[in-house]
């Protein structure tokens, strides 16, 4: 490989846009470091979502993979297939078996719009929100993201998600972190024990904050990516 730093590949959440990597990229001194994956709309399985990453990683440099959410699970695939270019992994409010499983189960029998019900407008989320540090611009950006998934993507996500539960389970060969959000209501705190299954010196790191957390504490964030990629490196 080069003898350049790693490359840090931003994998996106459920809204596989890579639009919510805003905030966090505008307390990078160097956005160069970054590279943002965007997902196609079309996609229907895990393994297209992780072909899609594998074909846009550099053949003549070393990787870190910052996977948050819904990319936790591509990511584990990745590293799964130990391709040798990626050095390191941070998971970032991520999750191997399904969480909220009974409000995937019903998500799956509504039409997609049922998602939409809690975007980052409605009464019911958006205080929530607020308190726990997301700005007007991010609850626009996240509403604006949110109202623009097509059907198909939110219906074949969900679908990916709720079939997390039969991962199998493998020991990583590369350094693993996990940054937690600590007011996260989306994935349970459990998730972080069962990373841990799968690296036993994981590097763990807790933001205060709701899931949306490289949104609600970018510059927090930024240092704990830092952090990660600097002991991946040294």
């Amino acid at each position: 490989m080069s003898g350049a730093p790693p490359l840090i590949i931003l994998m996106p959440g459920f809204d596989g846009t890579g639009r919510l990597f805003d905030p966090l990229l505008e307390c990078a001194p160097d956005g160069s470091r970054f590279l943002v994956i965007r997902y196609e709309d079309d996609y229907s399985t895990l393994e297209q979502h992780v072909g899609h990453v594998m074909n846009r990683l550099p053949q003549d440099r070393d990787v870190i993979l910052v996977a948050e959410s819904f990319s936790s699970l591509v990511a584990l695939r990745m590293i799964e297939n130990a391709d040798a270019r990626i050095q390191g992994v941070l998971i970032v409010a991520g999750f191997i078996r399904t969480p909220v499983p009974y409000l995937l189960g019903l998500a799956r029998l509504f039409p997609p719009d049922f998602i939409r019900l809690f975007s980052t407008k409605r009464f019911l989320t958006r205080p929530f929100f607020r308190a726990h540090g997301l700005s007007g611009d991010v609850l626009e950006l996240l509403d604006s993201v949110t109202h623009n998934l097509p059907g198909a993507v939110i219906r074949n996500r969900f679908r990916i998600i709720a079939e997390a539960k039969n991962f199998p389970s493998f020991q990583s060969k590369v350094p693993m972190g996990y940054l937690r959000a600590k007011h996260d209501l989306v994935v349970h705190k459990s998730a972080l024990r069962d990373y841990q299954n799968f690296a036993p010196d994981l590097f763990v790191r807790e933001v205060s904050g709701p899931h949306f957390i490289l949104q609600a504490q970018p510059r927090a964030c930024y240092g704990i990516i830092e952090e990660f990629c600097s002991r991946v490196t040294d």
